[in-house]
């Protein structure tokens, strides 16, 4: 990762293409931009939840999960 400014960093992923840059927009809200410049707007609550995320679909191809 790289800091790109006070609230915003490049998150590289060793990849050929770009990496893509997360940025804090106020106290409760994240954009996170694409490789292709597209961005999306994420509650910073959800985005915590990303890494979770990652891992549960990696570990669990086969677990039902109820919630």
């Amino acid at each position: 990762m790289k800091m790109l400014s006070d609230n915003s960093v490049k998150l590289c992923c060793n990849t050929k293409k770009g990496c893509p840059e997360l940025t804090k927009v106020d106290e409760d809200f994240y954009t996170i931009k694409d490789d292709d410049g597209n961005t999306i707007r994420i509650h910073k609550d959800e985005l915590k939840l990303v890494g979770d995320a990652v891992k549960l679909i990696d570990e669990s191809k086969d677990k039902l999960i109820l919630g």
